[in-house]
Order: C-alpha cells, then structure tokens, then sequence
C-alpha cells in the first residue's frame, strides 16, 4: 500500500512540474512575443507624393519580414515641422527632396541620409491643352488656369525654380492662378479632373493615367531634387529602421521606384 501511494504522489508531482513547465513556457513566449511585436513596429513619415510608390514598397517589403511599417502622410514641410518638435513621433523620414532631411539633421533629429532615387517636375496639362501650352513661358496666356503647390512644400521650392529659370517670377503668371497652396497629388486630381488646366507635378504623378498629358522641361531649366531616407536619433529598433533601409536600396524595390517613372541616383 506504501509503495502504492509512494507511486501516485510522484505521478501528481511530475503532473504538477509539468504543467508548471507548460505554463512558464506559454507565458513566457506569450511575453516574447509581445515583446517582439512592439520592437518591430516602425512608424514612418513620408512626403505624401511618394504614397503611390511606398505603399506597393511596404506591401513587398512586409511580405519579406516580420517588421510592420505604420505609414503617416503629408507635405514634407509638413512633416518636418513635426518631426522637429517632437522626434519620437516618427522612426523614419522619407522626403521627396532631401534638402529636408538636410533640415532634419541641422537639427540633431536624423541620422545619416540615404538617396533612393531622383525624380524632376514636369508640365502636367490637362486633357487638350498642348496644342495651347508648349511651355513654362504660355503659363502667361490668358485664360490659362495654373495650379500653384504650398511654396514651402518640396514641389512648391521646385515651381518658383523652374520660374526663374526661365527668368519669370510668381506675379508673372499671378493672374492665372486659380488654386494654389495644394499638395502635388491634389493638383494632378485637379487636372485629371479639369478643375485647372496645368501645373508643374513630379512626372511619377502625371504618368499615371492617361487621362492628363504631360510636356518634359529641359535639363537647363529643370530642377532634379534626390528622394532621400533618413532614421530618427531617437527610434528604439535602430536594427529595424536599418533593415528598412537597406531594403529600400535592394533590386526588390529599385524595380518598383522604376515602375513609377523614379530615376535610381548614380553609382559612386
């Protein structure tokens, strides 16, 4: 009877060890995971230009790895009076031009900078309107309605640019301007849908329908700015913004920023 007993208080031991074993364990990863999953979260601000191209970019890169890319959206100038106040707010900062990542830096908000790609404006026309408008100088002609970017967004510093390029200032085409301080993607919207009739847009922009026509500035005159990337001092994954990166610059997404009429910058 002794050893019967002996017997069943070390089967309920055993049993008791295990199932504390099974519990720790399940806990425990319960804890690792959540932990992972709060480590590989990346928040990122990006030029809101750049949507179409980073949303076909994360949907590929997320298919490859474990980290999630939280996407917030809006004019870089935006965007970096933000991110300056408050650097927590975002791990990664994706411009369309990087003279604002340069900004960022100044500040002691970024680390270094990386170029993905180079992109120009073009003359976005509406549907019609080449045979009226050749180029920068018939912006004059009256009756033209010309869209006008925020002057202090990326899109906006290129426009007034190109103008002087072409030795004309703003108040030269004033007179034609009937919608002014939007975004580059609410201007090809206004032109697709025949609100105005023409505004500098980057070509990645007005390449994507066929129901807009677009006209190419000459490289004397036009302004190619680098769309560049850069990581948060303050980011708690410094490895997942890294690998982000890298990702950005790897075949996978080259291809994709081709796709989109983006030129890929030069070798060193």
């Amino acid at each position: 009877m002794n050893c019967i007993l002996k017997s069943k208080y070390f089967i309920v031991i055993i049993l008791l060890l295990l199932l504390t074993l099974v519990l720790w364990s399940v806990n425990h990863g319960k804890v690792r995971t959540e932990s992972s999953q709060e480590a590989r979260v990346l928040t990122l601000y990006c030029d809101v230009a750049l949507r179409p191209v980073l949303e076909e970019i994360i949907g590929t890169f997320q298919r490859r790895s474990d980290i999630r890319i939280l996407s917030e959206y809006a004019a870089s100038n935006t965007l970096l009076d933000t991110f300056i106040e408050d650097p927590d707010i975002a791990d990664l900062f994706l411009a369309v031009d990087i003279s604002f990542l340069d900004q960022a830096r100044n500040a002691g908000r970024v680390d270094d900078i990386h170029v993905i790609a180079q992109t120009k404006p073009v003359l976005m026309l509406r549907s019609g309107m080449p045979h009226i408008v050749l180029s920068i100088k018939d912006l004059t002609q009256s009756g033209v309605r010309v869209g006008m970017p925020d002057l202090m967004s990326a899109l906006g510093r290129v426009t007034v640019g190109v103008l002087k390029n072409y030795d004309m200032e703003l108040e030269d085409i004033q007179h034609n301007i009937v919608v002014q301080d939007a975004t580059a993607p609410e201007l090809a919207n206004a032109i697709r849908t025949g609100r105005i009739d023409v505004a500098l847009v980057w070509e990645s922009l007005a390449r994507m329908t066929d129901r807009s026509e677009w006209l190419s500035i000459p490289e004397d005159k036009s302004n190619v700015v680098g769309v560049g990337i850069a990581r948060s001092v303050r980011t708690p994954d410094v490895h997942a913004a890294e690998e982000f990166i890298a990702f950005l610059r790897m075949r996978a997404a080259q291809e994709v920023l081709i796709k989109h009429h983006y030129e890929l910058p030069a070798q060193p």
